[in-house]
């Protein structure tokens, strides 16, 4: 077999040289680049990399540090693909994507290189550590550049020294740490950092944006959670989260939680020295308004703010705080709502809407608000009931009181009314239970106990009910004056000779088999009013209706009454006129009677009875 030519040979050893030489200097390259970032050697470093890459990542030793925070791949570099992405005008490769080997592992990693201008020089531009973050274009580079301030954040909060975390700390975030009294900062940077690892590593599963990063750093008890905001194009802290497995002492937002709690302590220490001023500005205005401006704040006194991060507790919702402060066999609840941003990226602002003191022993709930202002609401109540105030008792009342009883009254409906013991004395206050959001005070009015329940409603303490001895009517004042007014309706309307007011007083049904075939209230005899002036003797209340008996068995009246609508209306009526069972008179059945006879002028539909409906109404004659 003739053997090739020397020519030809050498032509295949240059081929086969070409396509070494190639992948050589990938080769090369790539494991200069790895070589520095193991070696730690700086100068090496800047030379194996792009111009962007060094401004980007590489700041001096803290870049090595960064990289120990993270699982980089060492070991032998073997290319296995190679791809160029970009050619300049003359169809030379000036970008390429590699995909190499690293290891004994094979860990497969993507690296980007690049023709430094003119020359056969090639760099690292960057490097993909994972094929999944070549989607989420989560670059070395830009990992890099997080980590390393992930480094300085986690080595200045373990110096617990303010000055070191201000330079790592957005200003925003820096502020809000001012909140926090020395004691409590300690405590703070000692709960934050405990459990972390001494060579301290972070989760591969960082966001990085073009403006924020939330990294993960790993404790013995959970994770802690960093979040970035690039300011002057530098990442700097903004805020921590405290994530723990058993859902223990955790934090949902350091900036939240120092802000709220400066809050709290702030108030703590104005409330104890009365400065009023300074209240002013911790609380919202209706709060303050309502129960600290007028007070004496010595009649209240709240324990001192916490010594220790052990001595409370925080509770962040999306635009509330709760802190709970434990002093012996009590506890006081400071909640706080944080206010709207005047500006993006404001440190938060958070003000006391309410305290709550907590006695342990005795289950007693006591709000501020409650305590200071449910006397002046009693006293200001009790006095209008006595004065027959109307307006007086619709300021004092809840919404409720209101809407069932004296959005419902007149002047003219005081005269049905049993106010009788709350006019002979002012009441005399004997005791007072606080049971969360209302609060009930036993006072004696004359020689009467009456127990007034009070709750806050918009930020002012209200008369919600009076609870009264009663045997034969509701204990309520607020079910037993609901139950009068339809009766007082019903006796004034027919006392006034409207028709149109008499079915507005009476049910559905009652103006349906009565009144609506009168055209005018008749002249009855006996008047049905005259009965219903009689004195309050009983009142049953039974499921959707009730019975109001007025007078006495020789005189008076029984008005059964039907709710619709939300209110109570006159269902039907029996005269009293006697002891004897023939001198009781049913005020439906007997018109229905009368009607059929044709006693009455009538409405046009009254001829309907001359039909079946007369004889429907005839069933019912005595």
């Amino acid at each position: 077999m003739p053997r090739p030519s020397l020519t030809f040979a050498a032509g295949l050893g240059l081929l086969a040289g070409s396509v070494g030489c190639s992948h050589m200097t990938e080769t090369r390259v790539i494991t200069a680049f790895h070589q520095s970032l193991e070696k730690h050697d700086l100068a090496a470093l800047r030379g194996q990399v792009s111009t962007d890459f060094e401004n980007r990542a590489v700041r001096g030793a803290d870049t090595f540090d960064a990289l120990d925070l993270i699982d980089f791949p060492e070991g032998k570099i073997k290319v296995v693909k190679s791809v160029d992405t970009e050619k300049d005008d003359r169809k030379r490769p000036i970008e390429k994507k590699v995909t190499v080997q690293v290891g004994d592992e094979k860990k497969e990693v993507i690296v980007l290189l690049k023709r430094v201008g003119d020359t056969k020089r090639w760099v690292v531009d960057d490097e993909f550590l994972r094929r999944e973050d070549i989607e989420k274009n989560k670059t070395l580079s830009a990992r890099l550049e997080v980590l390393v301030a992930v480094n300085r954040t986690i080595n200045a909060w373990r110096t617990a020294d303010r000055n070191d975390i201000g330079t790592v700390a957005t200003p925003e975030f820096s502020q809000a740490l001012v909140s926090l009294n020395p004691e409590h900062f300690l405590q703070l940077s000692e709960k934050l950092t405990t459990g972390i690892a001494p060579q301290a590593r972070v989760l591969p599963n960082e966001k990085i944006g073009e403006e924020t990063a939330v990294v993960h750093v790993p404790r013995s008890d959970g994770e802690l959670v960093l979040r970035y905001r690039r300011v002057d194009s530098r990442w700097q802290l903004d805020d921590i989260s405290l994530e723990t497995r058993k859902g223990t002492g955790e934090i949902a937002s350091v900036r939240d939680m120092t802000s709220a709690l400066g809050t709290a302590v702030g108030f703590l220490q104005c409330y104890r020295e009365q400065n009023k001023a300074r209240l002013a500005e911790l609380c919202e205005s209706q709060f303050f308004r309502g129960s600290l401006k007028d007070s004496d704040l010595s009649q209240v006194p709240l324990p001192e703010g916490p010594a220790s991060m052990q001595d409370f507790e925080v509770d962040l919702k999306d635009n509330t705080a709760a802190i709970l402060v434990r002093k012996g066999d009590e506890a006081i609840k400071i909640n706080l709502d944080r206010m709207a941003e005047k500006t993006l990226h404001d440190k938060p602002t958070y003000l006391v809407n309410e305290v709550t003191i907590y006695e342990l022993k005795s289950n007693q709930d006591k709000r501020l608000s409650a305590l200071y202002n449910s006397r002046s609401a009693l006293e200001s109540f009790a006095t209008a009931l006595a004065k027959q105030d109307l307006p007086g008792l619709l300021n004092h009342s809840t919404h409720d009181f209101k809407d069932r009883v004296w959005q419902a009254t007149t002047d003219q409906h005081f005269a049905w009314m049993p106010l009788e013991d709350f006019q002979n004395a002012k009441p005399k206050v004997l005791q007072t239970l606080f049971k969360g959001p209302l609060t009930e005070i036993l006072v004696e009015h004359g020689s009467t106990p009456v127990t007034y329940q009070l709750r806050d409603e918009e930020g002012q303490i209200r008369v919600d009910d009076v609870m009264l001895p009663a045997a034969d009517y509701p204990q309520s004042l607020k079910a037993t004056l609901e139950a009068v007014i339809p009766v007082a309706n019903f006796a004034l309307a027919l006392e006034s000779g409207d028709i149109k007011r008499v079915r507005t007083a009476v049910a559905e049904d009652f103006t349906r088999s009565v009144w609506r075939y009168l055209d005018e209230v008749p002249q009855f005899d006996p008047a049905p009013e005259s009965y219903l002036k009689n004195s309050l003797s009983a009142i049953s209340v039974r499921g959707n209706g009730a019975v109001v008996v007025l007078g006495n068995g020789r005189r008076g009246a029984q008005v059964t009454l039907r709710r619709e609508n939300g209110r109570y209306k006159v269902e039907d009526m029996t005269l009293v006129a006697g002891a004897l069972p023939d001198e009781r008179i049913a005020l439906k059945r007997t018109i229905r009677t009368q009607l059929a006879e044709g006693r009455y002028t009538t409405t046009g539909e009254v001829e309907m009875l001359a039909g079946g409906e007369r004889e429907d109404l005839g069933g019912f004659e005595e």
